[in-house]
């Protein structure tokens, strides 16, 4: 992962973070519905993951977006299942 990579990854969790801190968890629900994942890295997806698995009780929709995600990465040919299967 390069730098810039961090630097987006980092964002990521620090400003979602934030959100569930206030108790926006709709909020985040709809930012997940509305990403586009074929722009997104491979790092900014795990990313995403990564900070909503603690409280994916409280997203209904992150469910879909783990599936969306993991076939996004397929498709790119990257193999991530070990990784994903942890952040499923």
């Amino acid at each position: 992962m390069n730098e810039e990579n961090v630097k987006e990854s980092y964002k990521i969790i620090y400003e979602l973070d934030c959100m569930f801190k206030g108790g926006r968890f709709s909020e985040v629900n709809s930012l997940l519905r509305s990403l586009d994942l074929s722009v997104i890295t491979p790092a900014q997806l795990i990313s995403y993951l990564a900070v909503t698995k603690a409280v994916r009780d409280n997203l209904h929709y992150r469910s879909d977006f783990y599936k969306s995600a993991e076939e996004e990465l397929r498709n790119r040919g990257k193999d991530f299942k070990l990784l994903l299967s942890w952040l499923e």
